[in-house]
């Protein structure tokens, strides 16, 4: 182990045995490791390259593009060009584009100007698409700190004009799985478990009276965290007359809907609701506001999106 430390007279003896040492040596010190494919996940955070390698690629930063405490780094290659994005702790991202030109901003660019940003992002991931016509692209994927995750697809080609290459960043964010509660396996009042028309889901609908004003059904529901909820209520309404009814939650009058007719009894149709909920069990409650009654109602579903 001593031998490690020669002197150059004795390293130029054994030249072969030095250089296998040093390479060995260089590897195990992360100074020759290879790029990590990169990610278009933004969740995860990933340096795919040396850290000396990114410190350079921050020292070029321009004076008139200051540089903020950085929340993550991500990096990739498309040939010889180098693409490195960094999130600022301003919650702006910046792109590095190794082949640019121009005397403002010549390396880094910032990309949060660019429609549909999210604002406040806290990870940025790259990822490269070089089958696409009229490519390569830059794939920017970007999440927030509230968990929105959006990506935008810019032109990657030579000294592109930044960031008129990106024309915008597109909501990816994942949806919530759905979850369904069936009307029948709620709780009714003034109304029954029927199966005399078709598509149903579950074991049959709720046939809400006829002719009453206050008959109900409510469901109970779990969510994990709190907020803003989106639902959908499956119902089917056979006449030429809206049966409106009162969406409540947690006891309190969250929303109205009108419940149009849908044609006939056999055909359904989805009302879309979003409503504050509580972390962990609710009640949601549907109300007939008026003496038509309510429509029939097939279940309830959480998750996806909706209109208030």
């Amino acid at each position: 182990m001593g031998d490690r430390v020669i002197s150059r007279k004795k390293g130029l003896s054994v030249g072969k045995f030095t250089w296998i040492w040093a390479v060995t040596t260089a590897i195990t010190s992360g100074f020759m490791a290879s790029p990590v494919p990169a990610t278009a996940d933004a969740g995860t955070e990933v340096r795919n390259f040396a850290g000396h390698k990114v410190a350079a690629d921050i020292s070029r930063a321009p004076v008139s593009l200051p540089l903020l405490p950085s929340s993550d780094i991500n990096a990739v290659n498309i040939g010889a060009r180098r693409y490195v994005g960094m999130v600022q702790g301003s919650g702006t991202t910046l792109i590095r584009d190794s082949s640019s030109v121009g005397p403002a901003n010549r390396f880094w660019h910032n990309v949060s100007t660019v429609m549909g940003y999210p604002g406040n992002v806290t990870s940025v991931g790259l990822s490269v698409d070089t089958v696409t016509v009229g490519g390569p692209f830059l794939i920017v994927t970007v999440r927030n700190v509230a968990g929105r995750v959006a990506q935008a697809t810019c032109t990657a080609t030579p000294n592109v004009i930044w960031p008129a290459n990106c024309p915008g960043f597109v909501d990816i964010t994942p949806q919530p799985p759905r979850v369904r509660y069936e009307a029948e396996d709620a709780t009714i009042s003034q109304g029954t478990v029927a199966t005399n028309h078709s598509a149903y889901s579950g074991k049959g609908f709720v046939d809400m009276a006829n002719g009453v004003a206050g008959a109900y059904v409510e469901w109970t529901v779990n969510v994990a965290t709190a907020g803003s909820t989106a639902f959908t209520v499956r119902y089917a309404n056979g006449t030429t007359v809206s049966r409106p009814m009162d969406v409540s939650v947690n006891g309190t009058l969250a929303a109205s809907r009108a419940f149009n007719g849908t044609g006939s009894w056999n055909t359904w149709a989805d009302a879309a609701i979003s409503a504050n909920l509580k972390a962990g069990s609710n009640t949601i409650r549907l109300t007939a506001t008026t003496a038509k009654g309510g429509p029939n109602l097939d279940y309830l579903e959480l998750g996806g999106s909706a209109s208030s």
